[in-house]
């Protein structure tokens, strides 16, 4: 265990006080008095406080993931297929990506490689100091305990860097040859164990699926009498744009209309002769109410991803949408795996959700953005 039942990462402690004691071997020559062990305890318990509290390392680990693929996630995610070009797509499959980085599982796996870090820095800093005369003084200059606590350190040290790389980039340091010529010429490495980004790719499929879900759910509410309709659903979308455009360019992006504008804007008179001559059927009482609530769903959607409302809109374009029910089925699924730390299992089980969204996706087959002039 890394992370303590309160929160506190009991990592960060031991860490602290082996740093403080390395540092200042002087304070643990002599008889043990009240002053040298405060002066551990203070030394160690600031900094073990300072790494729990900003976590530093762990930080670095996060943003070095969010710059590296960030990006480049929906394509690496889904490569034969164009989610780039919609901006809500994109932008739901960033915010899933960054939001596995702070998951509780993918927390857990960052901080035992927190962990191994802080050994090695141990390990480093124990090999480095043995060669100092105030650590020596402590040992009598006894050659013997001295390498010996060197040769102890340098294997270990090797140790936990092939623990740390076959957690992080997967290799177990199992080898292949290459053989040319039936000739050996060189050996290498291959990954053959899930790897850290294996972990979090697993995490963002979860969180996709459930997201995916959710909006779908959202969709399957226009599936009603006013708006199953091709020609009708696709003129409502233009006029949503219009209002947005209209509140946008008289308050903010940002700002919601409350039923009352939303009406007015809507030009409800000029609606309602429009259902009339498509043939269907319009009750003002009722109507008009749902498709204010379908907007606000709209504009709720766009606010969250932070994508633009025209390429939000593209999601009701038409009504092809997930099986919710299988979708959170199969997330149930995987989320155990993730929950027990069965990661090879959970990386077989993402591709069927992976999968299921892409031609999903495919089939849906949204458009970039809704045109105000449609």
């Amino acid at each position: 265990m890394v992370e303590g039942t309160t929160g506190l990462n009991i990592k960060d402690y031991p860490f602290a006080f082996s740093i403080a004691a390395l540092a200042f071997p002087n304070l643990l020559i002599g008889e043990a008095n009240q002053v040298n062990i405060l002066g551990i305890l203070l030394i160690g318990g600031m900094i073990g406080s300072l790494l729990t509290i900003i976590n530093p390392v762990g930080l670095i680990i996060n943003w070095k993931y969010r710059r590296d693929y960030t990006e480049h996630i929906d394509y690496m995610l889904f490569p034969d297929f164009f989610p780039h070009l919609n901006q809500l797509i994109k932008k739901i499959i960033q915010k899933n990506f960054k939001s596995s980085l702070t998951s509780p599982a993918i927390s857990f796996e960052n901080n035992k490689i927190v962990g191994m870090i802080y050994f090695i820095i141990i390990l480093l800093a124990t090999i480095v100091r043995s060669f100092s005369p105030d650590f020596q003084n402590i040992l009598n200059y006894d050659q013997t305990s001295l390498w010996s606590i060197i040769a102890v350190a340098s294997a270990g040290l090797v140790g936990v860097v092939m623990v740390l790389l076959n957690h992080t980039l997967g290799i177990n340091f199992k080898t292949n040859p290459i053989i040319i010529k039936k000739r050996r010429v060189m050996i290498h490495f291959h990954q053959s164990r899930v790897s850290q980004f294996d972990r979090i790719y697993c995490v963002t499929i979860s969180n996709l699926a459930l997201d995916f879900a959710n909006l779908s759910g959202e969709g399957n509410k226009w599936n009603d009498s006013i708006t199953k309709n091709q020609t009708i659903r696709s003129e409502l979308l233009r006029r949503f744009l219009k209002i947005n455009q209209s509140v946008k360019k008289e308050l903010s992006e940002l700002w919601t209309p409350g039923f009352s504008d939303f009406k007015s804007l809507l030009e409800v008179e000029d609606l309602e002769k429009w259902y009339s001559s498509n043939s269907v059927a319009w009750n003002s009482s009722t109507d008009l109410e749902n498709l204010y609530l379908k907007y606000k769903a709209a504009k709720a959607i766009s606010l969250r991803y932070k994508a633009g409302f025209a390429q939000t809109l593209c999601w009701f374009e038409n009504l092809i949408f997930f099986n919710v029910v299988e979708l959170y089925e199969m997330e149930q699924q995987l989320n155990n795996s993730i929950d027990s730390r069965d990661w090879y299992s959970a990386y077989l089980m993402q591709d069927r959700i992976k999968d299921k969204i892409d031609a999903t996706l495919r089939h849906k087959n949204i458009s970039e953005l809704i045109n105000e002039s449609k």
